[in-house]
């Protein structure tokens, strides 16, 4: 793909917002060779450099990731925030982040906590198994931020956010290790 076309393909994408986004690379993910010699085409493409449809799958994935990101940013709250909700000192929530006990990333330097992570209305501020679910689940921050709250078919329809708040930690835990497997 010539670099002028590609590039122009690349900024029009990234304008446009994950909603849309997200059905072109399910469309993508779906491509399938239409005959033996598309299959050998792919093939060779694969050997020699990444075909055109998976570099456009790549590039799509990673303003995937980035967009999901910037969403995160805005339904996230910042350490001094955290500390206040759960009455302790901003270093108490600097060292839960450390252990593991707290998620978080960081944007420009500082430390973003996903609100997901926490409920209010409960008697424990920070909900369980928040911790294990992250260590079993193959990726990072922002990707177990989308899945752990979009329902799950695998889970009856509920997210997985919910049933971790319902008790069932070790059904989400499995659920996130599969994932990888």
């Amino acid at each position: 793909m010539p670099s002028r076309t590609r590039d122009e393909i690349l900024e029009r994408i990234e304008s446009q917002p994950l909603e849309v986004l997200e059905p072109i690379a399910d469309a993508i993910d779906s491509w399938e060779p239409r005959d033996d010699s598309s299959l050998v085409d792919a093939r060779l493409w694969s050997l020699v450099e990444p075909s055109p449809v998976d570099a456009v799958r790549d590039e799509l994935s990673q303003i995937q990731l980035f967009l999901r990101r910037s969403e995160l940013v805005t339904e996230s709250a910042r350490r001094d925030t955290v500390a206040n909700w759960l009455g302790i000192t901003p270093q108490a929530v600097s060292n839960a982040a450390a252990d593991g006990r707290l998620l978080y990333f960081k944007h420009r330097g500082v430390l973003m906590f996903p609100k997901w992570q926490f409920d209010p209305d409960a008697a424990e501020p920070v909900v369980p198994g928040v911790s294990q679910v992250a260590e079993a689940f193959p990726s990072g921050v922002v990707t177990l931020s989308s899945w752990i709250r979009r329902p799950n078919e695998r889970m009856g329809g509920q997210a997985p956010i919910d049933l971790l708040r319902s008790g069932r930690i070790s059904t989400v835990v499995a659920l996130a290790r599969s994932i990888g497997s």
